[in-house]
C-alpha cells in the first residue's frame, strides 16, 4: 500500500474565468452533452430502444468504444439548434 508520501502526476490548476459565462449557454451545453450521452447510451444498448421486445437478446454487449459516431440517429442539425 502507498504510505502518501509520493507526489501527484498531475497538477491541477483553478482558474477563473474574466466574464461569467452566462446561464442560458450553461443551459445549452448541459443539454448538448446530455443529447451526446443519450446517443452513446442507445448506441451502446440498441436493445433497449427495439419497439415490440421485452427481454434483451443474449450475447455480448459492445462497448461504448464499438459505438460508430457516423450511426446516430440524430441529425446534425438536431444538434445544432442546441449550439
Amino acid at each position: 500500500m502507498p504510505s502518501g508520501t509520493r507526489k501527484s502526476k498531475c497538477v491541477f490548476r483553478r482558474i477563473i474565468a474574466p466574464d461569467p459565462i452566462p446561464a442560458s449557454e450553461l443551459d445549452t451545453v448541459e443539454r448538448v452533452l446530455a443529447r451526446f450521452v443519450a446517443l452513446a447510451y442507445a448506441g451502446e444498448h440498441p436493445d433497449l430502444f427495439t419497439p415490440g421486445k421485452d427481454e434483451p437478446p443474449s450475447g455480448p454487449s459492445l462497448s461504448s468504444s464499438a459505438v460508430t459516431l457516423v450511426a446516430r440517429t440524430a441529425s446534425m442539425a438536431e444538434v445544432a439548434q442546441y449550439e
